[in-house]
């Protein structure tokens, strides 16, 4: 949905701010909706899904296809055919098969992330056509299900995540089954079209390469004294007490991972995340964002039910909230260690209709509260595991870096002077993924279609001058002056589909605090780094719509679209000098 692009930067006024020639901004900024590189191929995803932990190969291919389609060119592709380096087998593949919960929040997050996969649903390879009972007869105990090309039938008490109320066969017709964005499944009709995920049995003893890694299991330092916590991302939506059940009832033991495998950590249960930082805020929202892609938001543990503590909802909808099933001793209310008030959007908490009693973190990355016994109440959700080790937990993830290496530019960069590149895309096709990871991945690697222009300018002010009625007030639109066109902007053209990148140098002292306002339409990634050896800038709160990078404390993002993403962060640094925004 494209939207009057006004990125704009100025210094807030802080205990001391970089001079207006240093002229503070964003490092990569995304403007409108951005077209993923032009290929036949979507990426590839590896996950240890197979017997034994062993891993598997998959492909989300983002064309939509009718069921039977999607089922011929699984059968039809071979590992060898995707080009990934060692892949070697001739062993031909088939549309996914899911048989735990793991591997069904993993299809479901990479789904969401493969380039111009989009927010959609997806075929499985689940379908009655080839069960014994045939066709349409799909009885109360949801029997006749067979995995196509693979044999297994679902049956009670193997995995499923049926959406309530399904499979309903809605006018006798529905045969496949179809995964939605929020990991759960729903029958429907093979002459539909849908993406699908392509899953090739290898059973490696490790990743494959070249392949991209969704982990399911975290592990982040945000136990007691900066210990070390696991964590776990469910993409399958459930309401609240359905969601904290499965917690309370998975033991740390029972997750698989290496670090947490001896015999006293199957007494050490799960319970849904207590947010007690704001870094803990950050790391959660950023590993749970990516596969959402502001979709639907997840459960935290939040609740102010009396029989937790908490005031049952009473006249002040900010008392009495409290984290449920924390560990003894750590119960603490749900702000009790946060430096101002949380992250609830205004007028939030608000006990709308006398029922809300729970927290959810939105798609936008605010908190809400919002009623847990509705029917339609449902959510992804994080367990946490108190597992307070002194190092990260063996086997679980560690969120990587958002942006990694550096960006080529002609020029040099210097104070006072920004070095901009404007990269414009062609028209995007019908479903396209619109997100800061996509934007961020392509900053060194346009596809050949884009047309690429850098320019020197003193600022970073751009705004469009719009081609249409509807846009023609964007080159009016700015904090200061002078605005600038877009680099690489067509004239009177409404140019909806760019990445923005820049780069420029400021001065800065030690032991001084800065704070840097950022302004865009649609979403942005700032980084700071010294430009000697050793030296680093360091956020330490953020305002605003943004987030500071759970990996990376130099960087500054907010991801999804909005109207402002009006951001500040506050930032030191190690030694006075020059540092690269």
């Amino acid at each position: 949905m494209p939207q009057p692009p006004f990125p704009m930067f100025s210094p807030l006024p802080s205990r001391n701010r970089a001079s207006a020639a240093d002229a503070l901004a964003v490092l990569a900024l995304l403007l409108g909706p951005v077209v993923e590189a032009v290929s036949a191929q979507s990426p590839f995803y590896t996950g240890p899904h197979g017997p034994g932990g062993t891993w598997n190969l998959y492909q989300v291919v983002s064309v939509p296809a009718t069921f039977t389609s999607a089922r011929t060119a699984a059968k039809t592709r071979t590992a060898v055919s995707t080009g990934l380096p060692g892949v070697t087998s001739t062993l031909t593949g088939h549309l996914v098969q899911i048989g735990s919960q793991d591997e069904n929040t993993f299809v479901a997050a990479a789904a969401t992330l493969a380039p111009g996969s989009g927010n959609s649903s997806i075929w499985l390879g689940l379908n009655d056509l080839d069960a014994p009972d045939g066709p349409g007869e799909k009885g109360p105990l949801r029997i006749g299900w067979q995995w196509a090309d693979a044999g297994d039938q679902i049956s009670d008490g193997k995995f499923n995540a049926w959406t309530t109320g399904e499979p309903n066969n809605a006018g006798g017709v529905e045969d496949g089954v179809e995964m939605r964005t929020d990991g759960s499944w729903n029958d429907a009709h093979v002459s539909s079209t849908r993406k699908y995920v392509i899953e090739w049995e290898l059973h490696a003893a490790g990743p494959i390469a070249g392949a991209a890694q969704y982990p399911v299991y975290y592990t982040g330092p945000y136990g007691a004294g900066g210990t070390w916590n696991l964590y776990r991302m469910v993409m399958q939506g459930e309401n609240w007490d359905t969601a904290r059940a499965a917690a309370r009832a998975a033991s740390a033991k029972s997750t698989g991972i290496a670090g947490v495998s001896a015999a006293d950590y199957e007494r050490l249960t799960g319970h849904l995340i207590s947010l007690n930082t704001e870094a803990e805020h950050h790391f959660a929202w950023q590993a749970m964002a990516f596969g959402g892609l502001n979709t639907a938001g997840f459960w935290t543990g939040g609740t102010d039910r009396k029989e937790e503590g908490g005031d049952g909802m009473g006249t002040d909808p900010l008392a009495g909230w409290q984290w449920a099933d924390e560990a003894p001793g750590r119960r603490n209310p749900v702000w009790h260690r946060f430096p101002r008030r949380p992250f609830f959007a205004a007028p939030e908490p608000n006990h709308s209709g006398g029922a809300e009693d729970v927290i959810e973190v939105t798609g936008t990355g605010l908190w809400n509260d919002t009623a847990s016994a509705a029917a339609t109440s449902l959510r992804r959700y994080v367990v946490e595991w108190d597992t307070e080790l002194p190092a990260p937990v063996s086997g679980a993830a560690r969120l990587a870096p958002m942006l990694a290496g550096t960006r080529a530019f002609t020029g040099e960069a210097g104070t006072g002077q920004w070095n901009v590149k404007g990269t414009v895309f062609p028209a995007p096709p019908p479903a396209i993924l619109t997100n800061l990871l996509t934007a961020l991945q392509m900053v060194n690697a346009p596809p050949p279609t884009a047309s690429t222009v850098e320019v020197a300018t003193p600022v970073l002010n751009n705004t469009d001058g719009g081609g249409s009625a509807s846009t023609a007030g964007r080159s009016t639109n700015g904090l200061f002056w002078p605005r600038q066109p877009l680099a690489n902007d067509t004239p009177g053209m409404d140019d909806n589909y760019y990445l923005v990148d820049g780069r420029t140098l400021i001065h800065c002292e030690a032991g001084q605090a800065y704070t840097i306002n950022v302004h865009s339409d649609d979403g942005f990634y700032l980084r700071l780094t010294g430009v000697t050896e050793g030296t680093r800038a360091v956020f330490s709160k953020i305002g605003g719509l943004g987030s500071i990078d759970a990996s990376d404390a130099s960087a500054i993002f907010f991801v999804f679209g909005t109207s402002d993403s009006s951001t500040r962060g506050v930032f030191t640094v190690s030694a006075t000098g020059l540092y690269q925004v």
